[in-house]
């Protein structure tokens, strides 16, 4: 496998509505940002955060990209089709979860939880106490489900509203 990527996790996924069976195989990767799977991340976070707003990405990277931790979750094996991403920018000892994004198809089965889970681990790792977010207001429930907390009012960014959520790492 290249050195761009490094497998973090590897396991089944459940669903009765998987073709052929009830179980997929799951693994999650560590991309390197401009390595060999970028642009299949980023063509997962266009399709699933910007296309739907009727927004197109424009080419500019968030600041602190380059800098961040990279997870997409692919099927079948690890050189499947990314169906998932989530990035994390660790700034010990806060961090920033941004860009989760999961394919239609792949939504509602636990996939989402379960990178935000390994995302938390990986900067736990970093000597990261706290974790935080922006999130779509009308997804607030899915980081609420998964112990963040509304920090403060809401707010609009690309023209939607959003609200900054946390969570305390030690505890967990």
């Amino acid at each position: 496998m290249a050195s761009s990527q490094a497998v973090v996790d590897e396991f089944e996924l459940f669903d009765e509505h998987f073709e052929g069976g009830s179980s997929l195989r799951i693994f999650v990767l560590e991309i390197e940002p401009r390595g060999s799977r970028y642009d299949e991340e980023r063509s997962v976070r266009e399709g699933v955060l910007r296309q739907p707003l009727g927004l197109q990405f424009d080419g500019n990277e968030f600041p602190f990209e380059r800098e961040s931790i990279h997870l997409v979750a692919v099927t079948a094996d690890p050189l499947g089709p990314v169906v998932a991403t989530v990035l994390v920018h660790p700034e010990p000892p806060r961090a920033r979860l941004f860009q989760m994004a999961v394919v239609a198809d792949m939504q509602g089965k636990g996939l989402g939880r379960r990178l935000v889970r390994l995302a938390e681990g990986l900067a736990m790792e970093r000597s990261v106490t706290t974790m935080e977010l922006h999130a779509r207001r009308q997804r607030a429930s899915f980081y609420e489900f998964l112990g963040y907390q509304p920090v403060g009012d809401s707010f609009f960014e690309i023209g939607i509203e959003h609200v900054l959520m946390e969570k305390s790492l030690h505890l967990r």
